[in-house]
């Protein structure tokens, strides 16, 4: 399933993250990228977003064109930063601080 596309956002990851009081050490950024000549640019970027992001920041698209003066075909880019929530239980301590990992030897 694609992101929602209203969580799209141009804002950048520090204003996201003021706007939300999140703390920006409980996710983790993973860049998002499309290139696309048939379909729509917005549609074809959410299908391409990790299902676990909860935002994307930093949206970004552009368009140009290339071929021959008799059949010229644009093309469109975007990208973007996801932002995904980091598991509190994956050995990085999370909201308990404990490290279950090492518990388990």
């Amino acid at each position: 399933m694609a992101i929602d596309r209203s969580k799209i956002l141009t804002i950048s990851a520090s204003e996201w993250f003021e706007m939300t009081g999140e703390d920006a050490r409980h996710y983790e950024p993973r860049g998002v990228h499309c290139e696309d000549v048939t379909r729509d640019i917005s549609e074809g970027f959410a299908s391409k977003v990790p299902s676990s992001a909860k935002v994307v920041v930093n949206y970004r698209h552009s368009s140009s064109s290339f071929g021959s003066s008799s059949s010229i075909s644009p093309r469109t880019y975007a990208s973007g930063t996801a932002l995904i929530e980091k598991n509190p239980y994956s050995g990085r301590g999370g909201e308990s601080g404990i490290d279950f990992d090492k518990m388990n030897g």
